[in-house]
């Protein structure tokens, strides 16, 4: 049934999901710090019909190895996000999202770059992770917080390949005079 289900996965190897997670929506989905996920299925949706979170929560590293849709209430990427070595995949993300959680580094596309990013809802990022790099758009339709931890931090958000750069909503620092971004493409950054 919708909304009923919660998936656990937990293992210091690797989570691959070869084909699509949720075609009946999953209530929540988490993975563990220890090990790896591999999203290589498409799509992964999540919801709160059935009286769950709704949540994604990725407390390890990341992989995408085809084009990907995320849909949940809030998606949390809690260590580091990239395309499948050598190849550039899209993030689209329908709900709230969250770059990092304020420890080590978690940073996006900083070794495989993501062909292009979009997200529906907020956004938030954490001090961990100062860089999105795509090689196309970065789309942000909803407001952007960059969550500075109340110390200088600066936040680059990069195309590699002259892509546009979209803020729709507002773009704002956890704490005054804290925050600096850094938007980085030979195309066109708009707010």
């Amino acid at each position: 049934n919708a909304g009923k289900a919660t998936l656990v996965a937990n293992t210091a190897g690797v989570t691959q999901f070869d084909a699509a997670v949720g075609t009946t929506s999953l209530a929540a989905l988490s993975t563990s710090a220890a090990g790896s996920t591999q999203i290589n299925g498409g799509t992964v949706t999540t919801s709160g019909v059935g009286g769950g979170s709704g949540a994604q929560t990725y407390s390890d590293a990341v992989t995408l190895g085809a084009n990907t849709s995320l849909t949940a209430s809030t998606v949390s990427f809690n260590s580091t996000l990239d395309s499948a070595p050598t190849t550039t995949k899209t993030l689209a993300i329908v709900g709230n999202v969250q770059f990092g959680d304020a420890t080590g580094s978690d940073s996006v596309g900083a070794i495989d770059k993501l062909a292009s990013l979009s997200v529906s809802g907020t956004t938030g990022v954490a001090k961990s992770a100062t860089g999105i790099n795509t090689t196309g758009d970065q789309t942000y339709t909803g407001a952007v917080t960059l969550q500075d931890g109340n110390a200088a931090t600066t936040y680059t958000l990069d195309s590699s390949v002259s892509g546009k750069l979209w803020f729709k909503s507002t773009v704002d620092g956890s704490n005054a005079g804290k925050a600096t971004l850094v938007a980085n493409t030979a195309g066109v950054t708009q707010f």
